[in-house]
């Protein structure tokens, strides 16, 4: 009877360990769930034309390891006067507006500046940080081709994994 009780404790235990394993493994994206801002036929998403997800593995060690964050991006083209966007202002306006909805503040653009090494320094962008979850958010806009007809947005987030919310604590 005690080897089975034993037994099924090793069980218990290993499949808890395994659960705590997998829970700090498991990436963790923060997705923005903003409508798109404009009706376009050609695109099937309701919140982005495009979604990246990646790992940036810092170089960066502590106690011997690599620090993790989760990036997701997402893109959307804006024709500008339609549907009450005229000005590149009223789309950062539009998705400001929206990222505050959604808990977000807004904070000092250098927030951004590890994370946004494509775009500096010929764009500018606005920087957004999450207190729920530490998460960052950069926001950019550009113009696509040049023609100021179309602007192109995106907005990345960059969520720490466990391992970097952990040391910095």
């Amino acid at each position: 009877m005690k080897k089975r009780v034993f037994i099924f404790g090793g069980c218990v235990l290993l499949l808890f360990i395994l659960f705590v394993v997998w829970r700090i493994q498991k990436p963790e994206y923060v997705t923005l769930e903003i409508p798109m801002p404009q009706t376009f036929p050609r695109y099937e998403g309701d919140y982005a034309e495009e979604e990246e997800f990646s790992i940036r593995v810092s170089n960066e060690l502590f106690d011997g390891q690599s620090l993790h964050y989760y990036v997701y991006r997402m893109y959307v083209s804006v024709s500008l006067g339609d549907e009450g966007f005229e000005t590149e202002q009223d789309v950062e306006t539009y998705y400001d507006t929206w990222l505050r909805k959604l808990g977000w503040e807004e904070e000092r653009t250098e927030l951004c500046d590890p994370y946004m090494t494509e775009f500096q320094p010929t764009e500018s962008y606005r920087a957004y940080f999450n207190p729920d979850n530490f998460a960052t958010a950069c926001l950019v806009t550009w113009f696509h081709f040049g023609d100021g007809e179309y602007l192109d947005v995106m907005i990345k987030t960059v969520n720490p994994s466990w391992d970097v919310s952990w040391y910095t604590d």
